[in-house]
C-alpha cells in the first residue's frame, strides 16, 4: 500500500481548493486512487493532502512534474513537503486470512485487546 502525504501552506484556501478540485482527473490519471484533504486545527492555511497511490514511482512522477509544480504555484501554494510512505507488513501468520496489508489502529489501546490484528 502506497500513501503520500503532501503538506503545504496556501495563501488563499478557496483558490487552492478550486485548483486542487480542477486537477482531480489529472491526479486520477497519474495514479491517485483516493484522497483526503485536511488542515491544521489552528491554521486553515496549512493544508494536508493524504492520498493513496498505485505506486511511489507514479506519485513522485506526478507531484514533481512541471505541470503540477505550475498548478501549485498558480494556486498560491508554497513548495510542499512530501512523505512517500509504504505500509509496514504485519508479521507472517500461519493463517493467510490473518494477514493484513498494513498496520491497523482502531482507537485507543484496550488492555484486553491487541492493538493490531
Amino acid at each position: 500500500m502506497t500513501r503520500v502525504v503532501v503538506i503545504h501552506r496556501v495563501a488563499d484556501v478557496d483558490r487552492w481548493r478550486a485548483a486542487f478540485d480542477a486537477a482531480a482527473d489529472l491526479r486520477a490519471a497519474g495514479g491517485e486512487l483516493d484522497f483526503e484533504v485536511l488542515h491544521a486545527d489552528d491554521d486553515p492555511h496549512l493544508v494536508v493532502h493524504l492520498a493513496r497511490w498505485t505506486t511511489i514511482a507514479e506519485a513522485r512522477a506526478f507531484f514533481e512534474s512541471p505541470e503540477v509544480v505550475a498548478i501549485r504555484k498558480s494556486a498560491g501554494a508554497e513548495p510542499p513537503t512530501f512523505l512517500y510512505l509504504v505500509a509496514v507488513p504485519l508479521a507472517a501468520s500461519s493463517d493467510p486470512g490473518d494477514r493484513d496489508e498494513g498496520l491497523s489502529f482502531n482507537g485507543p489501546p484496550d488492555a484486553a485487546a491487541p492493538i493490531n490484528k
